[in-house]
């Protein structure tokens, strides 16, 4: 009996849209065949990435259930890369981007962080 009265809570449990994590592809000199619904660039003009917005903006991409695949992959020698988010559906898409381009950080003067969704594109440091 205590089996079927946990059925209904196992089936809603499993219907229940789960988090992604995010798939490294490590160092590469050309962009992946991945279509980017959202992208975060992490540039830097000397002395590396804004780490603190990285850092955040990587467990808002992992926490989040709209996200069907996320990929991140790295380009420069001083730690520059991008994040690729590929959404549930282009309503998701334009939510993480709005979620994303609110966000601001403070500058370290040598970073170049970005979210662009399509034509938009938005600097948060």
């Amino acid at each position: 009996m205590k089996i079927l009265a946990t059925l209904p809570i196992l089936l809603l449990t499993a219907a229940c849209a789960h988090a992604v994590g995010i798939e490294q592809l490590g160092m590469l000199s050309a962009r992946p065949d991945v279509q980017c619904g959202v992208e975060v660039s992490f540039g830097s003009a000397c002395c590396g990435i804004n780490r603190a917005a990285h850092d955040t903006i990587s467990g808002v991409i992992a926490k989040r259930t709209d996200v069907r695949r996320a990929v991140e992959w790295s380009w420069g020698r001083e730690g520059e890369r991008t994040l690729c988010v590929v959404a549930a559906s282009p309503a998701a898409g334009k939510a993480i981007f709005d979620d994303l381009s609110a966000r601001r950080f403070p500058s370290t003067n040598h970073s170049a962080t970005a979210v662009t969704r399509g034509d938009e594109r938005v600097a948060l440091d």
